[in-house]
């Protein structure tokens, strides 16, 4: 068995191996400018945790249907064969192979039914939701990286400005490796993002949708929908738990209904039967557990508890949110009143001529010092919008 295992690891190893020697290089990959648009509609048809949260969708909905599916009478086919050995040396012929076939009715226990029609449809339901929240925070991603990626480029720019006349050309080398190199590291992470790594993608900064602050202000006096939804799903997980314990006080009635062969053929010889009610034969069974431990009850008791810490986990997590989307806005605001202001200083001193070199030389790198000051507090501003985005989805202008 070892052995088998050894082989078979060694074949996929070298299908791995083959794979990999047949993707092309970051430098050999073509470069392709796509909109905003294309590339959300690419990330949700193509990002492997969007395909993998489909699936999960359609699985739940199988498990949903599976529950009426259970009703179907099923059909078994029997087929043997019973010779001497040594009779075993003779042909087989179709006298010495018996065959059969039965219908098997299987009627769940009532008491059970009505808790699996609903946890299957809350299963699908959280399924659905997992999927909103996820398709949101990518959209938020793909936003974030964006944004940042054309500020990280506007800095660079800035410390190139930065470089003087010594050694400049070096310093300029070691820049575009550096900027090389991070250019590789981001495509990396929009390829995972898209789910797509056929060629260097350049999202065009200008079609990034411009962000409506008057909805987020609108939006921000109340909790998101869909977050409250996934919320009150978290705690209708925990109250069905403690209902599925209190569900084993009740007691078990399952009932069959199992007919004899419709078909059956030995040595030659047909029968079967019309599935009358003389020939139908049906077996009940009801049972209770009593509690004579008291297992269910503690058990009941422990998840009594848990659903009342949940509840009170709850209203601290109200709290913490919109304490958060509080923050979000105030500081995003905040932050365009700083820029308001250091972009009118900067506008300001580039009023004034320097009467030396060494003037020239400090407002100039002052100058530079404010504009990447900004651009760096503009990626802080940015964490924010994308965090907002994340809690209320994309409101644009």
């Amino acid at each position: 068995m070892s052995r088998q295992i050894d082989e078979r690891i060694e074949k996929d190893s070298k299908a791995i191996n083959e794979l990999v020697a047949k993707m092309p290089r970051w430098e050999e990959l073509p470069v392709r400018q796509i909109t905003w648009q294309q590339a959300v509609d690419m990330a949700m048809k193509d990002n492997q945790e969007i395909r993998n949260l489909h699936t999960t969708i359609d699985s739940a909905e199988r498990y949903a249907r599976s529950i009426y599916t259970d009703l179907i009478p099923g059909v078994n086919l029997y087929s043997s064969m019973s010779q001497s050995v040594k009779e075993l040396a003779n042909a087989v012929t179709p006298d010495d192979i018996s065959y059969n076939i039965n219908i098997l009715f299987n009627l769940p226990s009532i008491s059970q039914l009505p808790y699996r029609v609903y946890e299957a449809q809350a299963r699908v339901y959280a399924a659905k939701k997992n999927l909103e929240v996820k398709q949101r925070d990518l959209v938020s991603k793909l936003y974030k990286f964006i944004r940042t990626s054309e500020l990280t480029k506007k800095a660079d720019k800035l410390e190139r400005e930065k470089i003087g006349l010594e050694d400049r050309e070096w310093k300029l080398g070691a820049l575009q490796q550096t900027r090389d190199d991070l250019d590789r590291t981001e495509w990396a992470e929009l390829c995972t993002l898209l789910g797509n790594q056929e060629a260097r993608w350049l999202i065009i900064p200008e079609t990034v949708p411009n962000l409506d602050w008057n909805r987020y202000k609108k939006a921000c006096r109340h909790l998101d929908p869909l977050s409250v939804a996934v919320l009150a799903m978290g705690l209708e997980q925990v109250r069905m738990e403690r209902y599925q314990t209190l569900m084993q006080y009740l007691p078990q009635l399952n009932m069959n209904l199992y007919s004899p062969s419709l078909f059956s053929s030995t040595g030659g010889t047909y029968g079967g039967t019309f599935l009358n009610s003389s020939d139908m034969t049906l077996n009940t069974n009801a049972s209770l557990q009593l509690d004579t431990r008291l297992n269910i009850w503690n058990q009941y008791k422990t998840r009594e508890e848990a659903y009342e810490a949940k509840k009170r986990e709850l209203k601290f997590e109200l709290m913490r949110r919109l304490t958060r989307v509080d923050q979000l806005m105030r500081s995003c605001q905040e932050f365009e009143t700083w820029k308001s202001v250091m972009q009118k200083t900067v506008v300001h001193e580039a009023g004034f001529t320097p009467q030396t070199g060494a003037e020239f030389l400090e407002k100039r790198k002052r100058n530079i010092e404010m504009r990447a000051d900004v651009l760096d507090k503009e990626k802080k501003k940015v964490e924010g919008e994308a965090a907002l985005i994340s809690e209320y989805g994309l409101f644009s202008q």
